[in-house]
């Protein structure tokens, strides 16, 4: 994900703790990127661009685990680097970015929902195979989506 600059607003270690409960913190008219650093052997590096509250893409950098699973699961040890972004740094932002752009994005309370919502989910069909197709129907949709806003974007 290439990006500006934007204006550094905080950073912070979190220990023991999923990244969502730092996501349920978060200013809901938020415009910028969070970045997490998960600490470790990997050192994984997750992106979420917000604009205006809401998630509008993300990606990771190593690491094969969904987006998903790593914001609700409980990290050893991660640190958090939000930036904040003017209207001209998230107009370069979305323009970098088209490939890993959402549609439709989700607003930072209803990413709790969701994410809460899926958990849940697995609660209840504990047969891995049925999650996975799940998976798999979701990751075909983001392609399809993705390949569409590329062909139009032609």
């Amino acid at each position: 994900m290439n990006l500006p600059r934007g204006t550094l607003e905080s950073i912070e270690k979190w220990e023991h703790a999923p990244p969502m409960d730092y996501l349920s913190k978060v200013d809901p008219h938020f415009s910028g990127v969070i970045r997490f650093f998960e600490r470790g052997a990997a050192w994984d590096v997750f992106f979420l661009l917000f604009e205006e509250g809401s998630l509008i893409g993300y990606y990771t950098t190593r690491g094969d685990t969904p987006l998903e699973e790593k914001l609700h699961s409980v990290i050893e040890g991660f640190e958090v680097e939000v930036r904040t972004f003017s209207p001209k740094e998230m107009e370069i932002a979305r323009t970098l970015n088209g490939e890993y752009l959402l549609k439709p994005p989700i607003k930072i309370p209803e990413l709790g929902r969701e994410l809460e919502a899926e958990s849940k989910m697995r609660d209840f069909f504990p047969d891995a195979s049925f999650i996975a197709e799940i998976k798999k129907a979701r990751q075909f949709r983001e392609n399809f989506h993705r390949r569409r806003s590329e062909e139009t974007s032609l």
